[in-house]
This record gives structure tokens, sequence and C-alpha cells, in this order.
């Protein structure tokens, strides 16, 4: 069972994911956006009307998502893939995700989401490293 370890740097939750949790098909679909704002180092539509800005710093992902194309960041993440039988760990920030949400400019469904599609994007990416 593959297994990451996805921690809330602003709130200091933590909990186990497994890879069964997304599906086949997103992670299919996520693959080539995701390697497309690596490459391109530009903002990228991944969906839900959430945009992707990413780029590998020594080994880890380093990304954000935004709400809107030239709008601000709302969630940063760091993906630090596993070594050994240590799991890999997704590091979330969301606090300017929740501030947003509690200031109305997303709602909780759209915050949900994004903390879901930051999870969907941390698979994508470490099952291309497999």
């Amino acid at each position: 069972m593959r297994l990451l370890i996805e921690r809330t740097i602003d709130t200091g939750q933590e909990r186990v994911a497994v890879l069964s949790e997304v599906e086949p098909d997103m992670l299919a679909q996520l693959g080539p956006l995701l390697r497309e704002a690596i490459k391109s180092g530009q903002r990228v539509h991944v969906g839900a009307g959430w945009w992707c800005r990413a780029a590998v710093e020594q080994k880890r992902l380093e990304a954000e998502l935004l709400r809107w194309v030239s709008g601000p960041a709302l969630v940063s993440m760091r993906i630090t893939p596993g070594k050994g039988d240590r799991p890999p760990i997704l590091e979330l920030g969301v606090a300017d995700l929740l501030q947003a949400a509690t200031h109305g400019r997303v709602t909780e469904s759209q915050a949900g989401l994004a903390r879901e599609l930051a999870r969907c994007l941390a698979w994508a990416w470490l099952e291309r490293q497999r």
C-alpha cells in the first residue's frame, strides 16, 4: 500500500493518505498538466477553476494552487519523496486559502477541492517518479 503523509503547516494537522484514494483517471489527467507546469514555469489550468505553478527544487516538487490565472497563490505545497521505508511527505500551506474562504472569495467547497487537488497533484508527481 502506497502512503503519503499530508501535513498542514498552518494548522499542525497531519493525516495519512493512500494512493487508492485517487482515481487512476485523475492521475492520468493531472500528470501531463503537472509536467507542463514544471517544464514551462507558467501557470497551468488543472481543472475546476484552479491553476498550478510548479518547479522541482532539490528533488522536491514546489507548487502553488491559484484560484484565478492572475491572482495570488492560495495554497503552497512541497512534496518530498520518501526514502527507504519512509513515505513521502506533502506539506501544505493553506493560510491564504482559509483567509479567502473567511472573506467569501472562495466557498468552503472550493477550499476543500483545493486541498484534494493538492493531494492528487502530489500523487501524480510521485507516480511519475517511480
